[in-house]
């Protein structure tokens, strides 16, 4: 039987919606190696979550930490660099397997190493199934569970965004992502707009319409189409408070996007659009998520979102 490791690190590169899905292992490690020091190597935008997933002891931008040395010659590694990887018991790894320098430095630093790609290139297996069958040769079987918890400090934080809009009234609140890291990912505009007229049409109902870093773009073309709806805008809001306004909506309605990722993740129903992406390889995890595919993705149309709404009885009369 295997000693286990005092010190853990892991290391996961991918943008939001990549990493909320690889948080079911994250938390299986943490829960696993639950005695351990353990340290999360991210992008920095994502480690808010951390936070709210309370998987690790110590959360660093994967930025600040200097590895692109890894890819480069092991007499070339700054002292500061191989100090700090020598001083874990257990390193993983979702990112550099394809790169030799680098699955050589980390295998010379660290007594065991797990390396791997963070999903399945050559296959079909769903993003979280994937890491965690990377975590088999630990005897780690079993995922975590969604959904994420949001700390008390966001919840006061949503409960203002929701009484100063005079949403707590509303019987209906559905919340409307346009946006994605892709363009080939997202469904028209056009059709946004017409699914928010659709559900402010309907007696107490409002829309919040989600407005990411890079999303003025797309969402002033939702809000110039609109006829009837006049949405709450959720712009640049912090991940946290973000998850907590997702959890309070009666439904989300996005694209394959790191928000729909988390709306998912917080337990809100979500219906996620998918086109050209996979859905067997990158849908959203949670215990209410619906996924509409259509390629090309214009083809899905808004009276079949309206249908899985009213199927799930949020719509209204």
């Amino acid at each position: 039987m295997q000693r286990r490791p005092g010190r853990v690190l892991i290391i996961h590169a991918g943008a939001l919606g990549d990493f909320i899905l690889a948080l079911p292992a994250l938390v299986a490690l943490r829960r696993f190696y639950r005695n351990a020091h353990i340290e999360i190597l991210a992008n920095a935008p994502n480690l808010e979550l951390l936070r709210m997933a309370n998987c690790s002891d110590i959360a660093r931008s994967i930025e600040s930490m200097r590895l692109d040395y890894l890819f480069g010659s092991e007499d070339a590694l700054p002292d500061d660099l191989r100090s700090y990887l020598s001083g874990f018991d257990l390193i993983i790894s979702w990112f550099g397997k394809a790169d030799e320098n680098y699955c050589h430095n980390l295998k010379t630093l660290c007594p065991r190493v797990i390396i791997d790609k963070a999903f399945d290139v050559a296959g079909s297996m769903h993003t979280t199934d994937h890491l965690m069958k990377t975590l088999v040769p630990l005897q780690i079987a079993e995922a975590a569970s969604f959904p994420l918890i949001v700390p008390g400090a966001e919840r006061l934080k949503a409960e203002r965004f929701f009484s100063e809009n005079d949403l707590n009234a509303s019987r209906y609140v559905y919340a409307v992502h346009p946006g994605s890291g892709g363009r080939y990912k997202c469904w028209p505009a056009q059709k946004f707009a017409l699914l928010c007229d659709e559900l402010a049409r309907r007696p107490g109902a409002r829309v919040i319409l989600i407005e990411g870093p890079a999303d003025g773009a797309v969402v002033n073309e939702v809000r110039a189409r609109l006829k009837e709806a006049r949405p709450v805008i959720a712009s640049a809001r912090p991940l946290s408070e973000l998850a907590t306004i997702l959890s309070r909506c009666s439904c989300y309605i996005g694209n394959d996007s790191g928000v729909t990722h988390l709306a998912a993740a917080v337990g809100a129903s979500t219906i996620a659009l998918f086109g050209q992406t996979d859905p067997q390889i990158w849908a959203p995890r949670g215990p209410h998520v619906t996924v509409l595919r259509r390629s090309p993705i214009e083809a899905i149309e808004v009276y079949e979102i309206i249908e899985v709404i009213r199927g799930e009885q949020y719509l209204g009369p």
